[in-house]
């Protein structure tokens, strides 16, 4: 009787296993899913095949390094119970003697999961503009310019070039005129070039070995005067300077006539200095050489000194009427000028006047 109800039962295991599996699914689908995919531990490998990079950088903080606060989500290992069906067969009286049956428990298991946790963290970047210098370890010393420095210049700041005397621009791309806007050191002219400049000389000078100043072709040409000899006539002949094609700024021409009054005189009162000490001074020669055709030499020598010595004198006067015309002229000008600017303030006045009369009579007829 016992091993009938036993067969019995055994024949419907597989409808009961069916049946009772649908009705866990039903009220327990986590004990469901362990029933038919086995071991937990298929979930928990799922879980931690997720990972996300970690936002570090190699800077720290220091100079021209900017931090940024970041929101990070980091797996973090952890171990949580959970329930586990545990399915025991027992024996009850029924119908047809004694049915065997199967009743569901429920035990305590642990296993480790993987959850992920969210955390604020700061990084560190180099600001815009700049990049971290191989010489240093921390910060970013090295300025970043989009486009190269051009002419020798080196970046110094972010789209910031340092140039080279000569050049200009945010790159160092242009050449600075050192001619028009005065900055050069040149006596007479300057020849802008591309970077630097160099100087020339007004006709009738020499440049100086400085390569700025000049001099004129007399004071290089002529010998110094001695204690034995007197000068000829052929040491003072003077040559008119060749024209060139070398012209000043028509803005500048009245100050550069100017400049050449006050160098002809200069020169000029050099040269009569040098007769005078000349004259001054006595000769070395004894009575017993001296004769009649050495001393009438001698004497037609000082004469024709002398000569040129009045003409230098007449020159010099006629050089100091001319700068006293100048003057005069300038002077004129300014006065002319002044005159002018009153006539106008007065015309300007007379006319706010009228206006001012004009409103009186408007307000007065109203």
């Amino acid at each position: 009787m016992l091993d009938l109800a036993f067969t019995m039962v055994t024949g419907e295991r597989a409808l009961v296993w069916r049946l009772l599996l649908l009705l866990l699914a039903l009220t327990h689908p986590s004990a469901a899913a362990y029933l038919i995919e086995g071991s937990p531990d298929s979930i928990t490998s799922a879980t931690t095949s997720t990972t996300t990079e970690k936002p570090y950088t190699k800077h720290y903080p220091g100079r021209h390094v900017c931090t940024k606060e970041q929101s990070v989500t980091e797996p973090v290992r952890t171990r949580e119970s959970y329930c586990t069906p545990v399915y025991k067969s027992y024996y009850m009286p029924c119908e047809r003697g004694m049915c065997r049956k199967i009743r569901v428990l429920y035990e305590t298991s642990y296993r480790d999961v993987v959850k992920y946790q969210v955390s604020h963290k700061t990084s560190y970047e180099c600001c815009p503009g700049w990049a971290p210098s191989p010489k240093t370890h921390q910060g970013c010393s090295k300025a970043v310019c989009k486009k190269k420095c051009e002419n020798g210049g080196s970046c110094l700041k972010p789209d910031f070039c340092g140039c080279r005397p000569g050049y200009s621009g945010p790159y160092c791309e242009q050449d600075i005129d050192e001619c028009s806007l005065r900055q050069h050191t040149c006596d007479h002219l300057c020849v802008n070039t591309f970077g630097s400049y160099h100087c020339k000389c007004y006709p009738g000078y020499v440049l100086k070995p400085d390569g700025r100043g000049c001099q004129h072709k007399y004071l290089v040409e002529t010998t110094p005067f001695t204690t034995t000899t007197v000068p000829t006539t052929s040491a003072f002949t003077t040559t008119k300077p060749t024209t060139t094609t070398l012209k000043p700024q028509e803005r500048d021409r009245e100050e550069l006539e100017d400049y050449d009054f006050k160098v002809e005189y200069v020169d000029v009162n050099r040269r009569i200095n040098k007769i005078e000490r000349v004259m001054t001074q006595p000769y070395n020669q004894s009575e017993e050489g001296k004769s009649t055709a050495a001393t009438l030499e001698v004497l037609s020598r000082l004469n024709t000194v002398i000569e040129y010595q009045k003409m230098l004198k007449t020159r010099i006067d006629s050089l100091e009427k001319k700068l006293e015309h100048s003057r005069k002229q300038m002077n004129r000008r300014k006065k002319k000028l002044a005159g002018e600017e009153e006539m106008k303030l007065h015309h300007i006045t007379r006319q706010i006047a009228a206006i001012n009369q004009r409103l009186d009579n408007c307000v007065c007829n109203k």
